[in-house]
């Protein structure tokens, strides 16, 4: 019989679920502690875990005869690829938080396109002023960058708007009935044509600053732009700069380009001071039911290594082992 650990930062909710799901069909070690797993990840075979690097020793040697690594966040670009042996297979979670980020992209969409957090702010403040206008959705066009499992949830959300849709893919077609579907090379066409732009492809070698200066001159000057993938696919000075010069631009993101332990900002450029930018503190995935979904569906995984079976989402580091962090 398989082990597999459990890590401690899955929190007691999804590690209950997990043990009890695994029972019976694997041993189940349950690390009490991130100092616990360096001791206790070299006696599994199998670790389910967020993935983030204060879940993984430093240390190579201490992963004894792991052959499989879970994780339960959909992208698996957190991860320090660098302590893993080469003979870890390690599997994200794609898939597993399409409803929920989804739906968060299109409540920014809205946020963006109707001006809420700049009525809001204006309320608070005691200011009463009708004269900034919305933009419509029916009509426009929704162009999605990454027709994936997440991006086709907010393309049928647009189409249900009554937007025309069009994405793009790594292989230039979907099974999603969209008004366009192109390649990597129709970015500039998709960027070009779109009223609304929503960001939903993985942060790899290829998608890293993909969204530079350059490409962001290619937009529509009153376009709206939200990122629910990952801060750095979006270059932060190129980001800032075009904002300021072109204040008819709107973004919105979940995404950030670092993450403060305690008070500060997620960026480095001053971006509370631009009335045409707003984001969460990436939040999308934290939806209680959503939660345990992507544990349902981590485990699933799981257990098809713990059965011989191919896994799913397997990730190839080639796309990943490079200096972004």
């Amino acid at each position: 019989m398989k082990c597999v650990l459990l890590s401690p930062n899955l929190r007691e909710d999804r590690i209950e679920a997990a043990e009890a799901r695994l029972r019976g069909k694997a041993e189940v070690l349950r690390a009490a502690s991130v100092e616990e797993v360096a001791r206790l990840v070299r006696e599994a075979d199998a670790y389910l875990c967020t993935g983030f690097p204060r879940e993984l020793p430093e240390d190579r040697a201490a992963y004894g005869r792991l052959r499989f690594l879970q994780t339960t966040s959909a992208g698996v670009d957190h991860i320090p690829w660098e302590r893993l042996p080469p003979e870890v297979v390690v599997c994200g979670n794609s898939g597993a938080y399409n409803t929920a980020l989804a739906e968060h992209a299109f409540a920014l969409l809205l946020a963006a396109a109707k001006r809420i957090v700049y009525h809001a702010t204006n309320i608070r403040k005691q200011q009463f002023e009708q004269e900034m206008p919305g933009k419509q959705l029916r009509g426009a066009t929704l162009g999605i960058i990454g027709l994936g499992g997440i991006g086709k949830e907010v393309a049928r959300l647009g189409q249900a708007f009554g937007m025309r849709v069009v994405g793009i893919t790594r292989r230039g077609t979907s099974d999603f009935a969209a008004d366009f579907v192109g390649g990597p090379e129709d970015l500039d066409r998709l960027l070009e044509e779109s009223d609304f732009v929503v960001i939903a492809v993985p942060h790899t070698k290829e998608t890293h600053h993909l969204i530079t200066a350059k490409r962001m001159m290619r937009m529509k000057h009153d376009a709206v732009l939200v990122n629910i993938a990952r801060g750095d696919i979006v270059k932060e000075d190129d980001l800032f700069q075009h904002l300021r010069n072109v204040p008819s631009l709107v973004a919105a993101t979940d995404v950030w380009w670092r993450y403060p332990k305690g008070p500060g900002f997620p960026y480095s450029f001053p971006f509370h001071g631009l009335p045409n930018f707003f984001g969460t503190p990436h939040v999308a995935w934290n939806v209680p039911p959503q939660r345990m979904a992507a544990l349902e569906a981590a485990v699933e995984n799981v257990l098809r290594f713990v059965n011989d079976e191919p896994p799913r989402n397997r990730a190839d580091r080639a796309e990943y082992e490079f200096p972004h962090r």
